[in-house]
């Protein structure tokens, strides 16, 4: 079972709420596999912003991962 928790932030205009959670489980359509991963691509993800904004992903960065035995501390 997974976990939700909620901030809110006042009641007046601007306030707003955040809502973190862990994803227990999705279902994902065969056609945006590619080789055992979805891909980003196919997938045309969206993003919600604050208010009525909305967030088309259409620019993909790639950045190298480091590993954990790579940061530093």
């Amino acid at each position: 079972m997974g976990y939700v928790k909620i901030k809110y932030y006042e009641d007046g205009p601007g306030a707003g709420q955040i809502i973190t959670g862990e994803v227990v489980k999705v279902h994902v359509s065969e056609e945006l596999y590619d080789s055992g991963r979805i891909s980003t691509e196919a997938f045309k993800p969206v993003g919600r912003g604050a208010g009525n904004d909305w967030i088309k992903c259409t620019d993909l960065i790639q950045l190298e991962r480091k590993m954990q035995a790579q940061i530093q501390k």
